[in-house]
């Protein structure tokens, strides 16, 4: 069987963030209604439990509050591994992932199930609300990439040089067409695990708060098996992009280069 988890974190009144309450609200139940989702643990960052309610949308829902304390996006996550029975593969789910298709998780549990040595599979992610794909298999972080995405972005298609860059990171030559691609570094909005390389590398490293932390389990698990962007398959991400917009999230991405660095050394270019 399946398991997933959800991390969330809500600072605004709620009453000012219903489309998204209504898009993690319609992703819970799209899992708790799977056949082969045992089960589905939702753990809440947020001051207040806003979300207690969800678990009267199915039987297979936990739903932990962390009492007001934001422990971080994988920290978060690797409560699953105590919370949840053992499963043959687990799905690390953003709040913001739309299911377009609902043979989605069915099919990719398929290609696992026949092919032994994928790690991690994830399928072509899109733009809701223009169908735009959402480039997001790349290659290993550099300082240079996260630099430029961080402070070049408006400038990243007028000079060739910096466009040529980030086509090669985000691996435009090869990727988001009909074939799949074996992936360095996959995004943590979605991924489809096998439980077993899961646990052989200890999931996410709690080092990071946010940002990077699926750089470093898609690597973590490249040691495992294959991490394959599969583009046959979509879903649908509601992209907030917050490192681009706010400079608290950009320090805190900067803070999570250094961090993977340490383990993983420094790359500039």
């Amino acid at each position: 069987m399946i398991t997933a988890s959800i991390v969330t974190y809500f600072k605004k009144d709620l009453s000012k963030i219903r489309n998204k309450l209504k898009i993690l609200e319609d992703c819970i139940k799209h899992l708790e209604n799977n056949e082969n989702i045992s089960e589905l643990l939702i753990v809440d960052n947020s001051p207040h439990n806003y979300l207690n309610y969800v678990t009267k949308f199915g039987r297979k829902i936990q739903y932990l509050h962390m009492g007001g304390e934001n422990v971080g996006y994988g920290r978060g996550h690797n409560l699953a591994r105590k919370m949840l029975m053992k499963s043959d593969y687990h799905i690390i789910v953003n709040p913001d992932i739309i299911f377009s298709n609902d043979n989605l998780i069915n099919n990719l549990k398929k290609i696992m199930d026949n092919r032994k040595n994928i790690a991690m599979i994830q399928p072509l992610i899109k733009d809701p609300n223009n169908g735009e794909i959402q480039k997001l298999c790349k290659r290993n972080p550099t300082f240079f990439n996260q630099f430029i995405r961080a402070f070049l972005g408006k400038f990243m298609h007028k000079i060739s040089f910096l466009k040529n860059y980030n086509n090669w990171f985000e691996m435009n030559e090869i990727a988001y067409r009909n074939i799949e691609v074996e992936s360095e570094y996959l995004s943590g909005c979605f991924m489809f695990v096998r439980r077993e390389n899961l646990d052989n590398v200890n999931w996410f490293s709690e080092k990071y708060f946010l940002y990077l932390e699926d750089a470093d389990l898609t690597r973590k698990l490249t040691t495992t098996g294959k991490c394959i962007h599969y583009p046959f398959l979509s879903i649908m991400h509601v992209w907030d992009k917050g490192s681009h917009k706010k400079l608290s999230l950009k320090l805190t991405a900067i803070k999570s280069f250094f961090i993977y660095s340490q383990d993983w050394g420094f790359k500039f270019f």
